[in-house]
């Protein structure tokens, strides 16, 4: 299996599966390292391949949560801009209904004045 396709599988790969997935290889690599250190184990070319593969999903993971932040932010990101928007409309329809209530209020006191 070649390097690209075996990226684009744990691409497709929730991050959960790939948690365990990574234990998984984890603990392969430690019982392999053990039986390299106790000369039970003759491949130590299997057990880099084993450390490459636990690298490329820790990688993969690393994306993935950094993808998954990215779009947190956006998201909130867009949110204050609506919020923000809605809070200006309704500053100014706010002083819209102020003016035209200080104009009601000048207009009434200008009449009691000149009727005093």
């Amino acid at each position: 299996m070649s390097t690209e396709s075996r990226v684009a599988e744990l691409m497709r790969m929730s991050p959960d599966e790939l948690r365990k997935e990574i234990c998984l290889r984890r603990a392969e690599c430690a019982k392999m390292r053990m039986g390299i250190g106790v000369q039970s184990e003759k491949n130590h070319a299997l057990y880099r391949t084993k450390r490459r593969e636990l690298a490329r999903m820790l990688t993969v993971l690393g994306q993935l949560d950094k993808d998954e932040k990215n779009e947190t932010k956006k998201t909130i990101k867009k949110t204050k801009k609506i919020m923000a928007s809605q809070a200006t409309d309704n500053a100014v329809k706010n002083t819209g209904s102020e003016i035209a209530a200080k104009s009601v209020v000048t207009a009434k006191s200008r009449k009691s004045s000149s009727s005093s």
